[in-house]
């Protein structure tokens, strides 16, 4: 080390210096003082230099230990970032694995759902047409039981047997223009009753002898009703048409028949009336010997509807009833 070989030359001068100032050789002294100021300079400079380059040598390591450190947090960083990264990857696999599965089974389930929308639409079409041919046939029957009873009444030469087979082919009819209705339309639940109504007017008015002419009125709203609803109230409607045709026919006036249909809040409102000279007693009793009141009423209970009857410029009669719920099995 330069500064312990300086330091042994200044304690060597400094000896020097004393020992000739001691024999008064003040030339010799003050040389020996030049030199050891002069070491002592060179001491001090590597004093200097030995500081400065220890601290070069500590900024050194400081900056290497700040680099290092720098390495070290980027390291971790980086490795932070790539198990991010890991994981994010996993993820997307897991979800995309997971998609394509998902995707799988609902492009089987909607496959398999249309395979039984298929066959479903097959099946109620095959129904659809099994529904029309019973439409179709139980028209045509009840067809043949009027044809049946036409024949038959017209055999009798009694005329209230005529009469009697007369009304019970009327009743026939209100049944099978029903099922012509369902037929014709192949809505097979449910009756467009304006279309109904007016057929079954104007059967009658085709029936009638040219003699005994009558007119009739319709004012109905739109109003679909399904089977079991429609069936009682045909028969109720026949019932009252041909009591009218048979009862309310005057000599100084035409017979005139208004039917009126509308729905309202709680269900459904019908009104018929005549300009005949209305009921005995003010109202339509129902009588053992009368088939005809006693299948009003019956089909009024049926309906579980509420009736009233009265007189007012001839014979009315008012229902108010529900349309019947049908199970859907």
């Amino acid at each position: 080390d330069n500064t312990d070989y300086y330091l042994s030359y200044q304690r060597l001068y400094g000896l020097k210096q004393e020992y000739f100032e001691r024999l008064n050789r003040i030339d010799s002294a003050y040389f020996c003082l030049k030199k050891r100021q002069e070491v002592n300079e060179k001491v001090n400079i590597q004093i200097n230099q030995k500081e400065v380059n220890q601290k070069e040598i500590a900024f050194v390591i400081e900056r290497e230990q700040e680099k290092l450190r720098y390495e070290q947090e980027r390291a971790v960083y980086l490795r932070s970032s790539l198990i991010l990264v890991g994981c994010l990857l996993a993820l997307l696999i897991f979800l995309l694995v997971h998609n394509e599965r998902n995707r799988r089974f609902i492009t089987r389930q909607k496959d398999l759902i249309s395979v039984q929308n298929r066959e479903l639409n097959e099946s109620l079409h095959r129904q659809s047409l099994l529904l029309s041919e019973v439409h179709h046939r139980i028209k045509n029957n009840l067809q043949l039981v009027m044809s049946l009873l036409t024949l038959q009444g017209r055999k009798n030469k009694d005329p209230d047997v005529q009469t009697q087979f007369e009304d019970l082919s009327s009743k026939v009819v209100s049944i099978a223009l029903i099922h012509e209705q369902l037929y014709q339309s192949g809505e097979f639940e449910r009756v467009d009753l304006e279309s109904y109504l007016d057929e079954l007017l104007a059967h009658f008015a085709n029936l009638q002898n040219e003699d005994r002419p009558f007119s009739y009125e319709l004012h109905t709203e739109k109003l679909l009703l399904n089977l079991d609803t429609v069936l009682p109230l045909g028969v109720i409607c026949t019932e009252l048409i041909s009591n009218s045709l048979k009862y309310a026919q005057v000599p100084e006036r035409q017979l005139h028949l208004r039917l009126d249909m509308k729905q309202e809040e709680q269900g459904y409102a019908l009104r018929y009336s005549d300009n005949g000279p209305g009921y005995p007693n003010g109202k339509l009793a129902m009588k053992e010997n009368r088939l005809g009141s006693m299948l009003i009423f019956s089909m009024v209970r049926q309906l579980q509807a509420q009736s009233k009857t009265y007189n007012e410029d001839g014979a009315v009669f008012e229902l108010v009833f529900e349309e019947k719920q049908v199970s859907s099995v």
